[in-house]
């Protein structure tokens, strides 16, 4: 070999290990883009030939529409929550105040326990052990618990237990009457009253319970049975039918003394409806051609503006001070909601917000990144004070805690 071809060899080799070199650097910049631990959600929900869908999908960015409709501001860097079981739970209240605290069932035993948030372990108050619990159900002010229970034959019992006093050292749990043949129903805001479902040969019947003195009183009925109840606005019940994505819903609301019927939705698949505690507002949850979609409207005016971020409805609450609270994933699967979430079909990966009247928008949890599995959020819980906001993991039904104002 002479030396000029000793010369063009080398040149080649040297040309060949610089593009190796920057091949392998190129493909490592490109999978790290975005940050560190950064993900394709979009690959979380397959369609059925294999193929990602982004249907619908939570926030894509901090400058979005306030609860009035107005471009708010983002806020500071969102929570990193904190995981406070490892069983399953039932449900739960929360007080806020100089102590704030959630109480809570735990779903395999009945047991009750308080977790102060000061505090690195749960206080156990109840040790009254019940089964086949489907959820829990709280009085306002904690003392009264209605657990549903799952009688597997397709229908559920309730049964309702007082709490011990906080001066007591019993620790077991004292049955209290409640109404029979209750199908569905909701504690008034105060917790004095109880607006009940009733099932009947034709339909239901809704009643209402002053607690003090066990009187009921008829107010409603429905040829129709299958209903969803909340009683967030003191002067007015809201009743929803049973959300499904083949079957056009309807909401309205129904004044606890007189027995009024205010029709406030209707005319699509998938109603969902949430009412604001002053009345004023009704975020809703429909499925329309273009599919999953969330708006809210303002009743006195019947106008009605796209909410974002776009989501069912069991992830979202209305807070004591006027803030609304709401959990979405990055996408929604392109199959039919909600059914195939409430048949437990998929798992989300959900972000939570915070949202105020006066446009501050606020991330408060981020489980987009899937780092800890799926954080599929249900049963917001804020305290009286919005400072603690509790929810459970649909995935495996344990208890978590957001901290909203970030001082401890």
């Amino acid at each position: 070999m002479t030396r000029t071809q000793k010369i063009i060899g080398a040149g080649i080799a040297i040309l060949l290990l610089g593009g190796l070199f920057a091949f392998f650097i190129f493909r490592n910049n490109s999978s790290n883009e975005g940050g560190a631990g950064a993900s394709d959600a979009s690959g979380l929900f397959p369609t059925s030939d294999g193929t990602s869908v982004s249907q619908t999908g939570g926030r894509g960015s901090s400058a979005a529409l306030s609860l009035d409709g107005n471009v708010g501001e983002g806020a500071a860097l969102p929570s990193d929550g904190a995981k406070l079981t490892s069983g399953r739970v039932a449900g739960m209240v929360a007080f806020g105040g100089d102590d704030p605290f959630v109480r809570y069932a735990e779903k395999d035993t009945g047991h009750i326990f308080d977790r102060h948030a000061n505090a690195d372990a749960a206080i156990k108050i109840s040790n009254t052990t019940i089964v086949q619990i489907a959820k829990a159900i709280w009085s306002p002010d904690g003392k009264t618990v209605v657990f549903q229970i799952d009688s597997n034959i397709g229908a559920y019992t309730h049964s309702a237990y007082a709490l011990p006093s906080a001066s007591s050292t019993e620790i077991s749990l004292t049955p209290i009457a409640f109404p029979r043949g209750v199908v569905e129903f909701a504690f008034s805001p105060d917790g004095k009253e109880l607006f009940f479902l009733r099932g009947s040969g034709a339909g239901v019947k809704g009643l209402v319970v002053t607690l003090s003195t066990r009187k009921e009183r008829e107010i409603w009925s429905s040829p129709l049975s299958e209903w969803q109840i909340s009683w967030t606005d003191p002067r007015q019940i809201l009743l929803t039918t049973k959300a499904s994505s083949g079957i056009e819903g309807v909401a309205l609301s129904i004044d606890p003394k007189t027995g009024t019927e205010r029709l406030l939705a209707e005319g699509t698949a998938g109603i969902q409806a949430l009412l604001s505690p002053d009345g004023k507002r009704l975020l809703v949850t429909e499925n329309s051609s273009a599919g999953l979609r969330t708006k809210m409207v303002t009743l006195s005016l019947g106008s009605s503006y796209e909410f974002d971020p776009v989501t069912l409805l069991e992830k979202c609450t209305w807070g004591k001070t006027s803030t609304l609270y709401c959990a979405a994933p990055l996408v929604w699967p392109a199959t039919a909601l909600p059914d195939a979430w409430y048949k437990g079909l998929f798992h989300t990966a959900d972000a939570l917000w915070g949202f105020s009247r006066t446009g501050f928008i606020e991330k408060l949890f981020d489980g987009t990144d899937g780092k800890r599995g799926f954080i599929d959020i249900i049963n917001l819980t804020p305290d009286e004070n919005d400072r603690f906001v509790y929810f459970i993991n649909k995935a495996d039904q344990t208890l978590w805690r957001v901290q909203i104002d970030q001082e401890e």
